[in-house]
């Protein structure tokens, strides 16, 4: 699988289409890019484990509540998204290290500036 050609596909002008509920494999695979290969398997996983990837997808899918945003840890939680309740995700600058967050910008992913 060509990886950096899937990541390329999934962006316009330098911004990408970061969403967990219409565009899923290719913002975990552009996560990955900014986390390493093994996130989130990486993570403790479970519908009662906040933060984690599996926690967040159900948080999605239930919750119904409008205009709420929930966290997606990175690898060990050093890193952090804001997942809006439309599936949109945002990197959080204010939870980042400066090497991911350059990443994270190299990559054209969406910066939630806290």
């Amino acid at each position: 699988m060509n990886e950096g050609k899937e990541l390329d596909e999934n962006k316009s002008e330098n911004s990408l289409n970061a969403n967990l509920l219409t565009n899923y494999e290719a913002t975990v695979l552009f996560m990955q890019a900014i986390e390493g290969d093994t996130w989130p398997g990486n993570q403790p996983q479970g519908l009662n484990i906040k933060y984690c990837l599996t926690y967040v997808m159900n948080w999605l899918k239930d919750s119904t509540t409008p205009n709420q945003v929930t966290t997606l840890y990175g690898w060990e939680g050093g890193d952090r998204y804001a997942v809006h309740k439309d599936g949109s995700v945002k990197f959080k600058k204010g939870f980042s290290t400066s090497r991911t967050l350059e990443i994270a910008k190299g990559i054209g992913f969406p910066i939630d500036e806290s």
